[in-house]
Parts: structure tokens; C-alpha cells; sequence
């Protein structure tokens, strides 16, 4: 069975998995694709200028956003803040995330919304938001 069978991947979700493989330079699409599938994390495709150019994926508090390399100062984050941060936090109170040590500007527009690292270890800063510090919501 075809992986994208398995959960019936829209076109829009696949192809966000692939900018989220291109963004953060990681493994091939049937091994990121699975893994997503069996975590049962849900994928939200990030648009720019009529293309998917990234993905905002989460699994109950955690959430990871990677965007192709060449849209990473273009797309616009406001609705998808809107949208899936503060919904997040609000359900859970908190948001956990990772960056990968060797990606500073990650970790910085992390810790500019709000993250602070609570751990680390040779690879990875963890991080955890309880309040958005860059303001956003316009409910």
C-alpha cells in the first residue's frame, strides 16, 4: 500500500511534506512521510504567493515548522499563528517545539515568538512557549 494511502494524504499535505524535507535538509519523503503517518501528527500546508512553500506540522502540544529555503523571509506567519498557535496554546496551555543547534535563525524567530529552551543536548535546543510575545492575534 502506497503511504499516502495509508491516511489519505491530500495533494496539498503531501507536497508540504516535501518543503518541510527541502526546508530543513532532512530525509527522503517516504521515510518523513511515514514517520508523520504513524506519529499521527497533523500537517498544515504554508502558503506564498499561491504555492505551498512549507508546513507547520503538530502532534498535541508539539508543533515543528520548516519552510523551503528560498520563501523563509517571504511567507507571511500571522494566520498560521492565528490559526494554530494560540489554538494550541489555549488547548494546552503550553508549546513545545526543537530547533537543531546549528540553526540559529530557527531558534531565534522561536525565542523572538515567545520559546524558551527548557533543555538541550548535543543536537537539539527544547524549547516551550506559554505566552506569545510577538503579538499577532486579532481575535
Amino acid at each position: 500500500m502506497d503511504i499516502a494511502e495509508q491516511r489519505q494524504l491530500s495533494d496539498d499535505e503531501l507536497q508540504a511534506i516535501s518543503q518541510i524535507i527541502r526546508g530543513a535538509g532532512m530525509g527522503d519523503l517516504d521515510t518523513v512521510t511515514r514517520g508523520i503517518i504513524n506519529s499521527n501528527w497533523i500537517i498544515y500546508p504554508v502558503h506564498y504567493d499561491g504555492a505551498i512553500v512549507g508546513g507547520i506540522i503538530r502532534n498535541g502540544a508539539d508543533i515543528h515548522t520548516s519552510i523551503a529555503p528560498e520563501f523563509q523571509r517571504k511567507w507571511n506567519p500571522r494566520p498560521y499563528i492565528n490559526d494554530i498557535l494560540y489554538t494550541v496554546l489555549e488547548e494546552y496551555g503550553e508549546v513545545r517545539s526543537l530547533s537543531e543547534r546549528s540553526d540559529t535563525r530557527g531558534l531565534k524567530w522561536l525565542q523572538k515568538l515567545g520559546f524558551s529552551i527548557i533543555s538541550e543536548d548535543e543536537n537539539h535546543y527544547y524549547l516551550k512557549l506559554t505566552e506569545v510575545k510577538f503579538k499577532y492575534k486579532s481575535k
